[in-house]
């Protein structure tokens, strides 16, 4: 989804860049049949639309305006099949927990994401030097574009152009969110590629010496490396070792077991890397902030949660309950000694075993 988001976006500002300098019918048309599919790709689509807006308006090129209207209308008319539901999925969004309430810290992380990967594993010193590198970056690439002199009008505007594109989304997504929570990082991918390319446009047009090229990017590409040595290595919440835990169950299930997973985000995953093995999962408290797989893609996807455990076992004499350990971390924050379904299990019947997977846990019961 979001490398076609960065595709469509891309051509949408191809476009519009086409009919700035040149204009002509074929360009304005590309140009709205790319936004409409951004659109119907991600919602947070219309975030590089309204930044090409603002970018009209603060460089007063009023000759787009009028086909810039023109063009709101036709893919706002070409989309408008989506608008109904486009609300419902906001509202899903704010009721979901993975998307808190923007503040400072999201922006700084906004900032950081641009260049690296941040996972819990990594440690303090790591962090702060990424922080570092990319504060340093932003903060010299906008003192080179404040001092942008002896280019012709249309240059300049090129440059505004990448800096409104790669500024203004964040800003706006921050600011709508303080309302009605929006700001995915994700769904920011556009405008970090605006930024590359802008950074990469300083740079090339900054005419640095090389030892300080090189003591710029230098530490830029180590700690990149160090970065996605992090992220190909790991393996705990949400890229636990699925396929091994996977491998374990299918040494070890009998006929009869009941494969039972705390939650979709451990069954899902397993569901993938074998099809044939039978397993269930529990479905969301309803209106919790967990509650993201609705009842009509459950039904499109063929899995469907059960709503109790005694439905998930059937009966079965073993039952294997898979859970995540922060699980039972977010549990002991409300107060209770264990998650419900281990706590109902925990009564009826024996635990047999019990075998981790980094933070994957799964758990063997047997009737007494």
């Amino acid at each position: 989804m979001y490398s076609l988001l960065c595709l469509l976006s891309l051509l949408t500002v191809y476009f519009f860049v086409r009919c700035w300098k040149g204009s002509g019918y074929g360009n304005w048309l590309g140009f709205i049949l790319a936004a409409t599919l951004s659109l119907y790709t991600h919602n947070l689509a219309f975030l590089v639309i309204l930044a090409l807006d603002l970018f009209v308006l603060l460089t007063r090129r009023w000759r787009l305006l009028k086909p810039l209207i023109v063009s709101h209308l036709a893919f706002g008319l070409l989309f408008s099949p989506w608008l109904t539901i486009v609300f419902s999925q906001f509202g899903k969004i704010r009721q979901a927990y993975w998307v808190p309430r923007p503040g400072l810290k999201e922006l700084v992380q906004t900032l950081i994401f641009f260049y690296f990967d941040l996972l819990p594993t990594m440690p303090l010193w790591l962090v702060s030097l990424m922080l570092f590198l990319s504060l340093l970056i932003l903060v010299l690439t906008l003192y080179r574009v404040l001092r942008v002199r002896g280019r012709d009008r249309q240059a300049k505007e090129g440059i505004y152009l990448l800096l409104i594109l790669a500024l203004a989304p964040v800003i706006v997504a921050f600011l709508i969110s303080q309302f009605k929570s929006i700001y995915i990082i994700r769904g920011l991918l556009p405008a970090a590629i605006a930024y590359y390319i802008l950074v990469a446009k300083i740079l090339a047009e900054a005419q640095f010496p090389k030892k300080a090229a090189w003591l710029l990017l230098s530490p830029v590409v180590a700690l990149l490396a160090i970065s996605l040595t992090y992220h190909y290595t790991y393996a705990q919440f949400p890229r636990s070792p699925f396929e091994e835990a996977v491998t374990y169950l299918r040494d070890n299930y009998q006929s009869g077991d009941a494969i039972v997973h705390d939650n979709k985000l451990s069954f899902l995953p397993c569901h993938y890397y074998d099809r044939e093995l039978p397993q269930e999962f529990m479905a969301d408290p309803p209106g919790s902030g967990s509650d993201t797989l609705a009842l009509p893609t459950q039904e499109a996807l063929g899995l469907l949660a059960s709503q109790n455990v005694e439905e998930a076992i059937a009966g079965s004499q073993r039952v294997w309950f898979v859970i995540f350990q922060r699980t039972f971390l977010e549990y002991e924050e409300l107060g209770h000694h264990q998650p419900p379904y281990k706590a109902w299990l925990e009564e009826r019947y024996h635990l047999a075993e019990m075998v981790a997977f980094n933070d994957l846990h799964i758990y063997l019961y047997e009737t007494p």
